[in-house]
């Protein structure tokens, strides 16, 4: 017969009186004491098979513990390895993100500061000034004459540096195909600076008997990318051209030419500005029968020639030592009516 603690704890769980497993679980077999030895088969039975499952899922763990990948210490990695790696390309990704974007800012920064660089270099100045020239009526008389006229020392010491080095250093050259050989740069490409406009009120100063009437209407500026590279005959539609060279003398290998060669016979009256470049053969024949009333001009840093735009003219046998800075850099004003403006090559 169960004894008084134990039908208090029946009562208590609502055990019914054979259920003596549920008994000894709750009571902990009463600080040791056993289970009655009357417990039914089928308890005993359940408790085998409940040993028996548990054995199986030990053995099971053990299986798998021993199917998992290790690393090279032999531990097995831990669960949260997925989540690691993530984190681990969300930082990787993040740090090259912010390498790029700093990479980027320094890029704009250099971009920036060529760009100020480049604004500086083509601003006015106060040392452009080119004074009054002490063979300006010589010159005059001259272009009155012929029609054109080569004179040294175009620009101040100043003036002449500081347009090489925009020329040089600038992004203006935009037109690759214009002329085989050639980059070029125009007024509406980023040639009309205020440095160069600045130089050409100094030379239409200089010039005002010649140039007063006749206020800017184009310009560009020619770079030879091979040594031998040469504009052919052509004519300007303005009134009056300059053209002068910028790169220094020494880069020429033949100084009795390399500058430029003016016919100083005009084509006739009814010889149209837009037939110049179509009649190819007619402007060869024309050159050779005037060749002995030309203006041949050879290559000077700083030299210019002054002449009427409707002669034609024509680069002459240019021998140029490789290298950037020996790109040979011409520079041609146009002063007064002008057309397309531009010269083509034939």
């Amino acid at each position: 017969m169960p004894r008084a603690p134990e039908l208090a704890i029946r009562r208590l769980l609502g055990l019914q009186r054979h259920d003596s497993e549920s008994l000894a679980i709750a009571t902990g077999g009463f600080a040791g004491e056993q289970t009655p030895s009357h417990v039914p088969g089928e308890t005993a039975t359940g408790q085998r098979r409940q040993r028996e499952r548990d054995r199986e899922g030990e053995a099971h763990e053990r299986e798998r513990s021993r199917s998992r990948p290790r690393d090279d210490s032999g531990a097995a990695p831990a669960k949260d390895s997925g989540r690691r790696e993530d984190r681990q390309a969300h930082r990787t990704a993040t740090r090259d993100s912010e390498r790029d974007a700093e990479q980027g800012g320094r890029a704009e920064d250099a971009h920036r500061e060529e760009l100020e660089q480049e604004g500086e270099l083509c601003a006015r100045r106060d040392d452009v000034d080119l004074g009054e020239r002490a063979d300006r009526d010589m010159l005059t008389d001259q272009f009155h004459d012929r029609g054109a006229v080569s004179f040294d020392d175009l620009l101040s010491p100043a003036a002449l540096a500081v347009l090489k080095q925009y020329l040089l250093e600038s992004t203006i050259w935009h037109d690759f195909d214009h002329i085989g050989g050639f980059v070029a740069s125009y007024l509406e490409d980023g040639l009309a600076c205020p440095l160069l406009l600045q130089i050409v009120d100094e030379i239409r100063a200089a010039f005002p008997n010649l140039l007063k009437a006749h206020p800017l209407s184009q310009a560009w500026a020619f770079k030879g990318l091979q040594p031998s590279a040469a504009i052919d005959a052509h004519a300007d539609d303005a009134a009056v051209s300059v053209n002068f060279w910028v790169t220094p003398t020494a880069a020429n290998r033949n100084p009795d030419h390399g500058g430029m060669v003016v016919c100083c016979v005009p084509p006739p009256p009814g010889w149209e500005v837009t037939d110049y470049h179509a009649d190819r053969e007619r402007v060869v024949t024309f050159l050779g029968q005037n060749a002995g009333n030309s203006l041949a001009v050879p290559y000077r840093e700083n030299r210019a020639v002054l002449f009427k735009s409707r002669l034609f003219h024509y680069s002459d046998a240019p021998n140029f030592a490789p290298g950037y800075e020996n790109h040979r850099i011409s520079v041609t004003l146009l002063f007064g009516h002008h057309g397309s403006g531009r010269p083509t090559q034939r």
